[in-house]
């Protein structure tokens, strides 16, 4: 099975298929070991170890409020983003908007 993920600037959206109501956060970095390392130096702690999976490297750290959230750094290859393109003008249909009189 496959899953979706929406790479935008800066951020992915990943829509994985399952059999449950599941709802994770995720941040990705380019260096896992570097960067756990600088947010335990400021004071963020970890629920679990590092731990290889297939698509990168993952581990867990806890927000406040207790929300826990993954760290990864993905095996995969970003793509380059592209600029957006400018929106497209609107049509005219000629017509006249109707207003309420009041």
């Amino acid at each position: 099975e496959g899953y979706l993920v929406f790479d935008i600037p800066e951020a992915d959206l990943g829509v994985h298929p399952s059999d449950k109501v599941f709802h994770s956060i995720s941040f990705y970095c380019d260096d896992i070991h570097k960067t756990v390392e600088d947010l335990r130096s400021r004071g963020v702690e970890f629920s679990s170890g590092i731990t290889e999976e297939e698509w990168g490297s993952l581990t867990h750290f806890r927000m406040p409020g207790n929300m826990e959230v993954e760290l990864y750094q993905p095996k995969y290859t970003k793509l380059p983003h592209r600029k957006a393109s400018k929106p497209r003008a609107t049509r005219r249909t000629g017509r006249k908007s109707r207003r309420m009189k009041r």
